[in-house]
């Protein structure tokens, strides 16, 4: 892998975590669970189910991505994806 690969690489991810922002919530904001839970955990990735722990556990936006292995880019997708399914509350 070159430089000038890992540097188009972080200039995509970057493009598209800025397209994503609008939909998520500012980063001091906490998450919360949608309580009762719903939806059937099992419709989880793993990367999801990390995230719903880490909510679980409690977490602004920031503590998510700043904890989270993943990139911003793949962590925003996760919270996301939370959102969506009906684990987290939207913003």
């Amino acid at each position: 892998v070159t430089v000038q690969e890992v540097l188009m690489e972080g200039f995509r991810q970057r493009d598209e975590y800025e397209h994503m922002k609008v939909r998520l919530p500012p980063p001091e904001t906490p998450l919360e669970l949608i309580v009762p839970v719903i939806a059937q955990l099992r419709v989880l990735s793993p990367a999801e189910l990390d995230g719903f722990q880490t909510v679980l556990n409690g977490a602004t936006y920031r503590s998510f991505l700043d904890g989270s292995p993943q990139s911003d880019l793949e962590a925003a997708t996760t919270v996301l994806a939370l959102i969506e399914k009906g684990f987290v509350r939207k913003p």
